[in-house]
This record gives structure tokens, C-alpha cells and sequence, in this order.
């Protein structure tokens, strides 16, 4: 097997993780104020702004803070016009701890401005960690399991602001992530395993500790090199982690899949690992055996050309670089397990008539599912999970063949049904039986549906959909 790479590209980390929410204004106190901080009418309010990104758990980028969260807050009295640097120790505010509660940001302690007219600048960071008692010196180390709550836990965020005068409106603490982004986007060839629940990718050789000086950028990676597992993001196979900046060698990405007779064990290594903090990267990457999209095929051709054969070629175009492969294997059974009104009516177009049943188990109230549709359920497994079926020339995904697409494919079997069949048992698939009558995917009505007969001469009929005797051959456009 080898990984055939389809694109790598990079783009700025403010692009991917830039943008703004709605502010969240600090108003809530649970003590009463310390007696170094007299003025009560100079109480500080903050507002704490996120990137688009910090929560990633769909597709939209929309982000949130979440009850529980903890930010971290420094102060340091500012002596000059321009940003004051913290101090090792023994800042204004050290490391006071921030708290979301439902829309509020509890405070250990009500904060106030010095009422010696000096100002302030402030420092904020997340996730907060009790230990940081040296902001100029602090070791933070990312999950190595980020494929859930670690991911969150790895993004370290930063907010600086100041100097900062005594004032009524909140101050204002804009976060941006400090870390660098890696994302990688994940398909499969056609006769490549599904990928399933248990599909895992991961990285090696991952220096995960950083040295942050809240006062600087933040340096590379260091420590030795260990393995991260990814954060899968939205239905998609798209997986992100959250990795201090890397200068080392010998990185490589991980696909694995123990489900029985779907095992994936496969590795890319991207080059050297050249990831800066503050930047995103993105790779675009093909399981498989590397497929040529310009292979020529010819009618009886086992497809595809490299790898194992998913179903024989029974017409071409362009050339023969383009056309529609018939299925090794075929089903028996029924049509639906029950009088379904599923608009699946298309005659030419069997991909509308998959499209028509996923709408309908998606929409319908009474809790039908693939299993209710037998036979469609056969063919759905042979795609994606989250296969949708749209567009109408789509290519690469299973499908059941509307009735005028079945009567093609019964033409050219019919040309020379020995030979048709030899091409289907020498790629290791069983024969088509011949007078047997076949599912199409167009519904006739309630209760019917169309079949074709592998038979000489073009005959259509149909059949109860809950009809348990009749077969089914998918087919599949490349």
C-alpha cells in the first residue's frame, strides 16, 4: 500500500482561527474586597473575547466559553506609557482565577484599581493552571489525547492589555491562541476499508512541552518526541491537535482502524515538521493504493486498476478514462420492510432515488432507519456512513440503478452473459443468474417497485416491495 498525497497547503493561523464572538462581561463577586484595595468605586470589570475556534465541535467554528472554564489573571502597575512587563513575583493581581459559571465570570475576590492614580496592564491566559507562580517562566505541556476534552485542554490562549487608567467601562481582554494548529483532512479510495467508529489518526515524534514567558512569544517544543491523537472535528473525517511549534524530523501521521476485516495500518510523513506557534497548517490526504484518475479502462475491465477489485467495468466514455463499474457480490431480499410513500420515482437517475430514501428516513416521524430499506441498506454500507448522496454525477459511491440505468447494464450483459460472468468470477465475485429478476431503485408506487430481468430482450415488471425473493446489483460511476 502507499498514501497518495492529494494537496498540503498552509495559511495563516488568524485566518482559520481569527474572528470574534460576543463579549462576556465580568460582573459577579462572591467576597468582599480586600482591605488593600479600599476604593470601592473603583472596581475593575473585564470583558474576555475568544477567537473563532477555542471550542471546535462542529463544522461551523462557532465558539463559546463553557461553565467551568478557568482563566487565569495578572496585573502589574504600569510605570511608563506602553505595556509593563509582569514581573517574576509579587504582581498587583498574580494568577487570581477566573471562573465561568452560566453567562458569569466568578471572581475568587473582587478586584479594584490602585487608588494611587497609577494604571495598570493586564495579562490573561488559559487554561488557568494554580501553579503558574512565575509567568515569566512557565512550562505548559499539551494532551497527548486530544480527541476529546484534551483538545480544549491543549489550546493555551493569551490576552494582553494596557496600560489601563481607572474607568467605568470593563476592560477589554482579547485572546489569541499561542500554539500552533495542525489539521488533517481524511478520505479513502474506493477499495479502501470504511472508515468506522474506531478510526483513529495521530502523529509521532511530537515535542509537546513549551517554555512560556507570558511577556514574549512563545518558543518551540521541547522535550522528547511522543505521539498525539487527534481531535476529530464535525461529522467529517477532518482531525485537529494543538502542538507547540515543531524544528524536527521524523514526524509522521497515523491512520489506524482495528474493526475486523476493515483493519487500516497506515503512515504519511510530511517532511520536516516546520510548524511555527501562532500559524495553522493543513493537509489534504488519500488513504489507498494510489489510483490513477487517468487510467483508460475497457468494457470487462476489473476496477480499479491497482488494489483489490471492487467490481467489473461495464461501460465507458472520455476514453475510457470515465464509466460505471457493477458490484462483485449482490443481495437478496426485499425493497422495504413495509408500503413506504419514499419519493424515490427518477428513472435514469438511481443516485436521486438513494438521496430520496436518506431524505425520507431523516424527515419521516415514525423512526425509520437504512434497516427498514433493505436493500438500500445494502448498498449504503458499502459507502461512507455519512454518505448524503447529492449532486447527480457523482463518482466513487455505491448505488442502487434507477430502472432505465439497470436496462444498460442488462444490455451489455446480455451480449455475451458467459463472458460477463467469467469477468465477474475471475475478479473473485459471483455470476449474475440469468432470468432472475433485480431491484431497481425507482418506486412505482406505494406498494411497488420496478424490477428488471437479466434476460434476453429489455423487460421491465415490478414487484411488492416487501417481496423477499428478488436480487440486486449496485453500480458505481468513475
Amino acid at each position: 500500500m502507499r498514501l497518495n498525497k492529494l494537496m498540503r497547503n498552509f495559511f495563516l493561523y488568524s485566518l482559520l482561527w481569527g474572528g470574534w464572538v460576543g463579549l462576556l462581561l465580568l460582573v459577579s463577586c462572591t467576597k468582599e474586597a480586600p482591605d488593600h484595595f479600599p476604593d470601592s468605586a473603583g472596581a475593575i470589570r473585564f470583558e474576555l473575547a475568544l477567537p473563532n475556534t477555542r471550542v471546535v465541535t462542529g463544522m461551523d467554528f462557532v465558539s463559546t466559553w463553557e461553565d467551568g472554564d478557568e482563566v487565569g489573571l495578572f496585573a502589574v502597575k504600569s510605570i511608563s506609557g506602553s505595556l509593563q512587563p509582569l514581573l517574576a513575583a509579587d504582581n498587583y493581581l498574580h494568577n487570581m482565577k477566573l471562573t465561568y459559571e452560566s453567562g458569569d465570570w466568578i471572581a475568587d475576590t473582587q478586584v479594584y484599581y490602585p487608588n494611587d492614580g497609577e494604571t495598570l496592564s493586564f495579562y490573561a491566559y488559559y487554561p488557568y493552571d494554580a501553579f503558574m507562580d512565575n509567568p515569566t517562566s512557565y512550562i505548559f505541556t499539551v494532551e497527548n489525547d486530544q480527541e476529546s476534552n484534551g483538545y480544549n485542554k491543549s489550546d493555551f490562549l493569551l490576552a494582553k492589555t494596557g496600560p489601563i487608567e481607572k474607568r467605568d467601562d470593563p476592560v477589554r481582554l482579547n485572546f489569541e491562541h499561542q500554539l500552533a494548529l495542525i489539521q488533517v483532512e481524511v478520505s479513502r479510495e474506493v477499495n479502501m476499508p470504511h472508515f468506522d467508529s474506531d478510526f483513529e489518526v495521530s502523529f509521532s515524534n511530537i515535542k509537546k512541552e513549551v517554555r512560556i514567558n507570558l511577556n514574549s512569544t512563545i518558543e518551540d517544543g521541547v522535550g522528547s518526541g511522543e505521539t498525539i491523537f487527534m481531535h476529530k472535528a464535525g461529522d467529517r473525517y477532518l482531525y485537529r491537535a494543538i502542538v507547540p511549534g515543531q524544528k524536527q524530523q521524523n514526524t509522521k501521521f497515523l491512520f489506524s482502524q482495528t474493526t475486523p476485516g476493515r483493519e487500516i495500518d497506515m503512515e504519511y510523513n510530511p517532511g520536516d515538521a516546520l510548524w511555527r506557534a501562532g500559524n495553522a497548517y493543513r493537509y489534504k490526504l488519500t488513504l489507498g493504493y494510489g489510483i490513477d484518475p487517468d487510467h483508460t479502462y475497457a468494457v470487462g475491465d476489473p476496477y480499479p486498476h491497482v488494489g483489490p477489485v471492487i467490481g467489473i467495468v461495464y461501460e465507458v466514455r472520455n476514453g475510457g478514462k470515465n464509466g460505471k463499474v457493477v458490484s462483485l457480490d449482490e443481495f437478496q431480499g426485499v425493497w422495504s420492510d413495509h408500503f413506504s410513500d419514499v419519493d424515490a420515482g427518477d428513472p435514469e437517475n438511481g443516485l436521486k432515488n438513494m438521496r430520496a430514501v436518506a431524505d425520507y428516513i431523516q424527515t419521516n416521524s415514525e423512526g425509520r432507519n437504512w434497516a427498514n430499506f433493505p436493500v438500500f441498506s445494502w448498498v449504503h454500507a458499502k459507502n461512507a456512513g455519512n454518505e448524503e448522496y447529492t449532486g447527480e454525477n457523482v463518482t466513487g459511491v455505491w448505488y442502487l440503478p434507477a430502472i432505465e440505468e439497470a436496462l444498460i447494464l442488462n444490455e451489455v450483459y446480455q451480449s455475451n452473459v458467459s463472458v460477463f460472468n467469467n469477468w465477474l468470477t475471475a475478479a473473485g465475485g459471483t455470476a449474475i443468474t440469468n432470468g432472475a429478476p433485480y431491484w431497481a431503485s425507482t418506486s412505482l408506487s406505494i406498494n411497488y417497485a420496478y424490477l428488471w430481468t437479466m434476460s434476453n430482450g429489455t423487460t421491465t415488471s415490478s414487484a411488492n416491495k416487501t417481496y423477499t425473493g428478488n436480487r440486486a446489483r449496485c453500480v458505481l460511476a468513475f
